[in-house]
């Protein structure tokens, strides 16, 4: 894998955790609102259905990137979304974004290739094995 442009703490936030522009999209409409959003605010910010949004906000709030209140139907910040990564995330997706969605592009080929290279790993491994079961 080469290298990233993006700092250590953006790239890892990026590969482990948010993984998708809809998620960094999330964080960056909250950050913007400086409130909590609604699920139909969400929607129509992120320009995506209910159900989509509804696993966005799952994974993020299982990250802590976001904190969901049933109550009132609203999705805020939560406590992982100002850590130091995240703050350098947002800011500079602001200002380049080219360069976060270039990082997500480059991280799912690389996600990709590994999941071919275990396929063909897994398949070439059974084919070598005996079939007639004598070692």
């Amino acid at each position: 894998m080469t290298s990233s442009p993006l700092p250590r703490e953006v790239h890892d936030l990026l590969e482990r955790t948010l993984r998708s522009i809809e998620k960094v999209e999330t964080l960056r409409h909250l950050r913007r609102a400086e409130t909590s959003l609604s699920r139909d605010e969400l929607m129509r910010a992120l320009r995506l259905d209910g159900e989509s949004v509804d696993g966005v906000v799952g994974d993020l709030a299982r990250a802590g990137l976001v904190e969901a209140n049933g109550s009132r139907g609203t999705v805020g910040l939560g406590p992982a979304a100002r850590t130091p990564a995240c703050e350098d995330l947002l800011r500079i997706y602001e200002d380049d974004r080219l360069a976060v969605v270039s990082e997500l592009s480059a991280l799912s080929v690389a996600r990709i290739r590994d999941m071919a290279a275990r396929t063909f790993s897994e398949t070439f491994v059974s084919k070598k094995r005996p079939s007639n079961g004598s070692q």
